[in-house]
């Protein structure tokens, strides 16, 4: 009898594989997100200390709020990527 082993899959070859060739630079990995986040929540934290103390309670959400969207949003943009590659 004829071996079929030609028509089986090879699941171990069609597995996901890391692409080789340059990584893609506008791809953050979660420590390089880490990364980048913590200037903006250290000047989050800044604007809004020095806000109260000077008492420009407006610029609290303004300042603060900005750069806090904006270091979620580093850490947003980077989800799912760490388990790849």
């Amino acid at each position: 009898m004829a071996s079929n082993r030609s028509n089986t899959v090879d699941l171990a070859s069609k597995t996901a594989q890391p692409m080789h060739g340059q990584p893609r630079p506008w791809r953050l990995r979660g420590i390089g997100a880490a990364l980048l986040a913590v200037p903006f929540a250290f000047a989050a934290a800044t604007w809004s200390v020095l806000a109260l103390h000077l008492s420009w309670l407006w610029l609290i959400p303004i300042y603060g709020g900005v750069g806090a969207f904006v270091a979620l949003g580093f850490v947003w943009a980077s989800r799912g990527q760490s388990d790849r590659n």
